[in-house]
């Protein structure tokens, strides 16, 4: 389960390992991701439908997540 906090802060809890934390921004269609503990940032094109958010990479592999 991945958390989107309102202070832009953000925690992934993998079901296999340790929780990960980092920060987020969102900009028009764009989320920008950087994790605690790597260098490199990662982008997102979003995608807002009712509760559903889409996030697509640079290579066009899309994940969809729901709001709970």
């Amino acid at each position: 389960m991945t958390e989107f906090k309102p202070d832009g802060t953000l925690l992934e809890n993998p079901a296999d390992g340790a929780p990960i934390r980092g920060r987020y921004s969102l900009q028009g269609g764009s989320l920008k991701v950087q994790l605690d503990g790597m260098a490199e940032e990662l982008a997102f094109t979003v995608r807002i439908k009712s509760d559903q958010l889409e996030l697509t990479n640079g290579e066009g592999h899309t994940t969809p997540y729901t709001r709970v």
